[in-house]
């Protein structure tokens, strides 16, 4: 068959329509605006330049940075003004003031989520100073700032107790906001600033959440505390904390105080332990001890082995690891060059993840319990790394 030279006109005016007709469709988010508002807080215009609408539900994330360094993240799907994401949409963001003085930049899909016919114009970088001591402006100082305090165990009963407040020096006007606490890195309560007793919203204040007993071992617990509106607080990095906790036998501890006034007792460990029948013995019980991140943006884990030496090679166990509550492909720990936490009382640094900002994260060794060990439930530990 001979192919015209109309043919191959007609057929590359088709390929030039379709793909203008793909780059039409796709969405355009860009940051059309930043500056500071009256109360020395950072406002940022976000659009989506396209007549292609964005799910409100999907993960998408906005970073503001202050000299070079990322101060805020927001996931969108969190954010109540969501506007940005519609057809030709637009909404106004109010943030925190900023630390320091110096050029803040805001990015839209700072990790390339969304296919965009520009992803060039995804950020928006101005010279900003931060106005302090000035009369009818908002400083630092005098900003409300929500956080968790403590989180533990009533040792002769297992009930947990969670800690959270107001440590800052303003109140904390919106009430919409949430108490969740996660176990094990699931979501197990959640309590409403509209059905608790709103003391805690003030200066200074905090209040006690018991929700239930804890059994079975060893736990870790997160707590998060936060208003569903983005509101400007000295920090956002407090508003979360985690604390690994086990139920006891009542006996190995000795009351040292008086019951406080929340009427929460406070107790020390007796120096001593009781003894633990049917210990499987000659089992490897790897522990993940620690979890952060480091200069170079890479979340590391530090595994070890506090039980005995594990030589079946042939049965090996897998690192998984949760980012913001969501499953990253695991790794099998024959893939890492360090394995000395399979001897026993040996340790390693595992490179687990990069990724920039602050970030709830879990990360278990043999979570599905391929290998056999002593201690099966001190396997994983969650932490919020920045």
């Amino acid at each position: 068959m001979k192919i015209t030279k109309k043919a191959v006109a007609v057929l590359a005016g088709i390929i030039v329509l379709a793909s203008t007709t793909v780059a039409q469709i796709l969405p355009d988010l860009t940051v059309k605006n930043v500056s500071m508002d009256d109360q020395s807080r950072v406002t940022f215009q976000l659009a989506n330049e396209s007549s292609d609408a964005i799910d409100a539900n999907s993960d998408g994330f906005v970073y503001v940075y202050v000299d070079g360094k990322v101060a805020w993240t927001y996931n969108w799907k969190y954010l109540k003004e969501t506007g940005f994401l519609n057809a030709d949409g637009s909404s106004i963001i109010t943030s925190q003031i900023p630390k320091g003085n110096g050029n803040v930049k805001v990015c839209i899909d700072a990790r390339d989520n969304v296919s965009e016919t520009d992803e060039a114009n995804n950020c928006l970088e101005v010279q900003m100073n931060m106005v302090e001591g000035n009369e009818g402006s908002i400083t630092t100082g005098e900003l409300p700032d929500l956080a968790v305090t403590n989180i533990e165990l009533n040792p002769f009963n297992g009930n947990l107790i969670v800690e959270h407040g107001n440590i800052g020096k303003g109140r904390v006007s919106d009430f919409n906001g949430n108490v969740n606490i996660y176990v094990d890195g699931n979501l197990r309560w959640t309590y409403n600033y509209s059905s608790m007793n709103k003391q805690f919203l003030n200066p200074g204040a905090t209040d006690t959440i018991i929700p239930n007993k804890l059994r079975n071992g060893e736990h870790t617990v997160t707590a998060c505390t936060s208003t569903r509106d983005v509101i400007a607080e000295v920090s956002k990095e407090n508003n979360c904390l985690t604390r690994t906790v086990s139920d006891v036998n009542p006996s190995r501890y000795v009351r040292t105080g008086k019951v406080q006034n929340d009427g929460v007792v406070k107790y020390r460990r007796r120096n001593m332990e009781m003894p633990t029948m049917n210990q499987p013995q000659n089992k490897p019980d790897f522990v993940i001890e620690e979890v952060y991140k480091g200069d170079d943006n890479v979340i590391y884990a530090r595994v070890v082995n506090k039980g005995s030496d594990y030589n079946n090679q042939s049965t090996a166990g897998a690192i998984t690891f949760y980012l913001e509550g969501k499953a990253k492909k695991p790794s099998m720990w024959t893939n890492f060059s360090d394995l000395s936490f399979l001897s026993k009382g040996g340790e390693s640094v595992l490179p687990i993840y990069e990724t920039i900002g602050a970030h709830q994260v879990k990360v278990c060794i043999d979570e599905s319990n391929k290998v056999q060990e002593k201690n099966e439930n001190n396997n994983c530990l969650t932490a919020l790394v920045k």
